[in-house]
């Protein structure tokens, strides 16, 4: 199973590692779609940093963003001639 790793994170900067760039391209777009904005950093990390009067509202609806497309991603990269076993 494909999993996030390196979770880090002080106050409103947070980041993680996905397993490769390619998945990390496709969260990205995921959520973009989404209205969530994510930054690519390093070979396979993205990071959140959201301006500094972001409200609960919009906390709540990235959080919620991110469950939903982590699964897209790894989905589509299983499918993918990429894809591993």
């Amino acid at each position: 199973m494909t999993k996030l790793s390196n979770a880090k994170g002080q106050g409103l900067l947070c980041a993680f590692d996905t397993p490769g760039l390619e998945h990390r391209k496709r969260f990205g777009e995921q959520c973009a779609r989404a209205r969530v904005l994510v930054v690519d950093y390093g070979l396979k990390s993205s990071r959140f940093r959201p301006h500094l009067n972001i409200n609960t509202t919009e906390i709540d609806h990235g959080m919620n963003v991110l469950p939903m497309s982590m699964p897209t991603c790894l989905k589509h990269f299983k499918e993918s001639r990429y894809g591993y076993h």
